[in-house]
C-alpha cells in the first residue's frame, strides 16, 4: 500500500447499504488519498497517488495495514473529530477491531493476498452517504 495512513488525515467514513464500512484517507478524488471497502468479505484498498494518477488497486490489505487504518480511526474516535460521522466510525472501529481478534469474519493475515475483482466502476468517484 502506497498510501502512508500516518501522514493523510481520515476525510470519511460511512457505511455502505450492505453493512460494510468505507473509509477515505486523504482525497481519493484528486490525489492523493485511499478507500478502504469490503469486497467478497475482504478488506481492499483503491488508491491514488497523486493529482491525476490512475486509481490502482483494489488491493487486498494486510493485518499490518488494518492495524495502521484502526489506530487512524481511533485517533478521530478519541479526539471527537466533528467533521466525521461519530456512529460509522464507532461501528468501523467495532468492525475492524472484531475482525482482526478473532475467527469469525475477514481474515486480512492469509497468504498468498490475492487481487480481489475490480469494481465495474470508479467506486471512488462513487456519491456514497
Amino acid at each position: 500500500m502506497k498510501t502512508e495512513l500516518a501522514r493523510r488525515q481520515v476525510s470519511r467514513v460511512s457505511i455502505l447499504s450492505d453493512g460494510h464500512p468505507r473509509v477515505e484517507i486523504g482525497n481519493i478524488v484528486a490525489g492523493p488519498g485511499a478507500v478502504f471497502t469490503v469486497a467478497e468479505d475482504v478488506l481492499v484498498v483503491l488508491e491514488r497517488a497523486g493529482p491525476g494518477a490512475e486509481l490502482t488497486g483494489p488491493f487486498r490489505v494486510d493485518a499490518t495495514a488494518v492495524a495502521a487504518l484502526l489506530v487512524a480511526l481511533r485517533v478521530e474516535l478519541s479526539e471527537g473529530s466533528s467533521r466525521l460521522n461519530s456512529t460509522a466510525l464507532r461501528t468501523t472501529v467495532d468492525l475492524l477491531t472484531r475482525s482482526l481478534a478473532g475467527p469469525q469474519g475477514c481474515h486480512f493475515d492469509e497468504v498468498p493476498a490475492p487481487l480481489c475483482p475490480v469494481p465495474p466502476w470508479d467506486e471512488a468517484n462513487a456519491d456514497v452517504c
